[in-house]
């Protein structure tokens, strides 16, 4: 993909960062409730915080993936514009 072609796809950038934080914030959201229930069940403790805590993991490695691959994408750009060794 050339610099320019990645420009006009910024906004399909976007919308995949979008997605991620969509899930992100829905996963964000269940925990919060559960830990609520807990509450009112007397149940929250530090070892069940943590368990809700690791649900956030896969969420927040699927949006590294994507900025990791991003910047990947941008360092070949900017090392060679006109894509005459990529």
């Amino acid at each position: 993909m050339s610099p320019s072609n990645a420009i006009l796809g910024t906004d399909d950038l976007l919308k995949s960062f979008t997605v991620r934080m969509s899930h992100l914030r829905t996963e964000c959201e269940d925990i919060a409730e559960q830990w609520d229930g807990l509450g009112r069940a007397g149940g929250q403790r530090d070892d069940h915080a943590a368990q809700l805590l690791s649900r956030l993991r896969p969420h927040l490695a699927s949006i590294e993936r994507l900025s990791f691959d991003v910047q990947k994408q941008i360092d070949g750009m900017v090392a060679d514009p006109f894509e005459r060794n990529l």
